[in-house]
């Protein structure tokens, strides 16, 4: 009689353990996915763009007139800073933090475009301290069209570019330097392309 309760207990306790087992899956998602918090350090930094607008909309070209086409970039990652009017004091800060952004992928930054673009043209000092401190870093300029493109995000600001020529995510004038060299180290790492 003994025996027989033993095997019916041992019989219960198999027959919950394998309800948990299958239920634990389900329960695990049901709680991830009511207590967000915990994505937030999986989360990116800037706001993606929805819908992707794409790069040839923006009307960029150089300082000669010429259009800029997304294909000069030959598939890569484009971090694209934004300015409307001249470069500014925190245009310049920006542009140093696109610079140490760069830098800091490493290996990884060849992968990776720079383009400063703005709605005038730069003064000779800036041009000269493009070429000096920022090496690397392509200046174009963007009309109204291109900014006109833009309107659904604050104008102004940093972008990335995808390797398909898709302007996809934004972050604000005064962004987060190490935010975006996590996003975009993540979509390096994750990226079957650029």
């Amino acid at each position: 009689m003994t025996q027989h309760v033993m095997t019916r207990k041992q019989g219960l306790f198999s027959l919950l353990g394998l309800f948990l087992l299958f239920m634990l899956p389900y329960c695990l998602a049901w709680w991830a996915y009511t207590h967000a918090s915990w994505r937030q350090q999986l989360s990116n930094y800037g706001e993606l763009i929805q819908p992707l607008i794409a790069f040839d909309h923006l009307h960029v070209h150089n300082t000669q007139g010429e259009p800029i086409a997304f294909d000069n970039f030959q598939g890569r990652w484009t971090l694209l800073y934004v300015q409307s009017g001249a470069c500014s004091v925190q245009c310049e800060q920006n542009l140093v933090q696109m610079r140490q952004i760069w830098l800091a992928l490493g290996k990884d930054a060849g992968r990776v475009s720079r383009v400063l673009a703005t709605t005038d043209e730069t003064s000779q000092r800036l041009r000269s301290k493009l070429q000096a401190d920022y090496a690397g870093t392509l200046h174009a300029l963007i009309d109204e069209t291109g900014l006109n493109a833009l309107h659904q995000i604050d104008v102004g600001g940093l972008y990335i570019v995808d390797p398909d020529g898709h302007v996809m995510m934004h972050y604000e004038e005064r962004f987060n330097a190490k935010g975006v060299f996590k996003d975009i180290s993540r979509l390096l790492r994750i990226s079957q392309i650029g």
